[in-house]
């Protein structure tokens, strides 16, 4: 990383979003939010339905994480920008120390799982509601609505990963290696 919180990250994404998963890349913006909203949905169940392994809470975290940096290329969130206004942080590591610092997880891992996947619902029930307004052309301010609660996920991520004893920018390296390892061609 090259002195930048996410951004460094966000880009990398982009590249291997288009490599990796071309068939979610190219569709129209719409559809690829929903499929996002989609993915965060099935972490909150996986979170919800009970304990889960150490090795499980990472991926679905990484997998939390590369979501959002996916998302943040369609709505074009600059990730750096939100948290240094939010929390003041200039380093990722700073990052992911503020957000734990404003959250404050019980320390139960199982307590702290479902407080995890609560917290995650609530922005996805939001990114959900936005894209049903747009599906029913409501008034909202759709791209507000689902900037706003994209942050809060990756908010929570960076918490979730300093809680955990983790580093966000190692966690999603090793998720997008083994995603790109399994690519025949």
């Amino acid at each position: 990383m090259s002195g930048t919180i996410l951004l460094d990250l966000q880009k990398r994404q982009v590249v291997h979003d288009r490599e990796y998963h071309r068939d979610i890349f190219f569709l129209p913006y719409p559809q690829r939010m929903t499929h996002f909203a989609l993915h965060f949905a099935k972490y909150v169940g996986r979170l919800a339905a009970g304990p889960i392994s150490h090795a499980e809470l990472e991926k679905t975290l990484a997998d939390c994480v590369i979501v959002s940096l996916a998302a943040s290329d369609v709505l074009h969130i600059d990730f750096d920008s939100e948290i240094k206004r939010r929390l003041g942080a200039k380093t990722l590591t700073e990052a992911e120390s503020l957000a734990a610092e404003s959250i404050g997880f019980p320390s139960d891992r199982g307590e702290a799982q479902r407080e995890w996947a609560l917290r995650l619902a609530v922005p996805t029930g939001r990114i959900g509601k936005a894209l049903e307004s747009l599906d029913h052309m409501e008034s909202l301010n759709v791209r507000e609505v689902l900037a706003s609660a994209l942050v809060e996920i990756v908010l929570l991520n960076l918490a979730v990963a300093r809680l955990m004893g983790l580093h966000t920018s190692e966690l999603v390296t090793a998720r997008w290696a083994e995603i790109e390892g399994r690519r025949l061609l």
